[in-house]
């Protein structure tokens, strides 16, 4: 790593963790919650866990010297951490949870719609960021600039997108009552 006296804790990075480890806590207690409360937080914290996320470091050259090889990062999310925050969310989401994914790259090759559950795209987002928040809780912080850049490639590579997919789909759920509500309302403005 790069030989600096500033702290690996940057304002981007305390930023994004102050938006993570609510992310992961609410995950995490997700099956102990109620569900209004689960899909409210939900769409307040994705959005901003995606703004705090763009704000990271995205190059290599931050965090690594030319002759330095990357580090192995330990995995702070368990199979069994995995497992409890997708039942949980499942659990949450019942009928809910499987959804229409119209914007998948597998999309094109498919005459069929293709199907996403939101737990299980929220559990892929909770495991990469629970590493790192793990990795924060234990004050590994060596290994923040590390993890930092890993977590930015992730965003970039799958996690990002994830986080938007779970967004709309939980928007539906949200609102499609309201909308059906309203369904008989006419908003033609050509008709007077």
């Amino acid at each position: 790593m790069k030989e600096s006296s500033s702290s690996p804790l940057t304002s981007e990075v305390l930023e994004f963790a102050t938006v993570a480890v609510p992310f992961c806590t609410l995950l995490r207690q997700a099956g102990e919650l109620k569900r209004e409360e689960v899909i409210h937080k939900l769409l307040h914290l994705l959005p901003l866990l995606y703004l705090k996320a763009l704000s990271l470091p995205s190059g290599r050259d931050e965090a690594f010297s030319d002759d330095e090889e990357e580090y192995l990062l330990p995995a702070c999310v368990t199979e069994e951490e995995y497992t409890l925050v997708l039942r949980g969310l499942e659990a949450q989401l019942g009928n809910d949870d499987l959804y229409l994914e119209a914007l998948s790259p597998e999309m094109q090759y498919s005459d069929r719609p293709l199907t996403a559950r939101i737990s299980e795209i929220l559990t892929d987002v909770y495991q990469p960021l629970g590493n790192f928040v793990g990795l924060l809780r234990d004050e590994h912080l060596a290994l923040i600039p590390f993890a930092t850049l890993e977590l930015r490639e992730l965003f970039n590579a799958y996690w990002g997108d994830r986080v938007l997919s779970a967004l709309r789909a939980l928007h539906h759920i949200q609102f499609a009552e309201d909308l059906s509500a309203n369904e008989h309302l006419n908003y033609d403005i050509d008709e007077e």
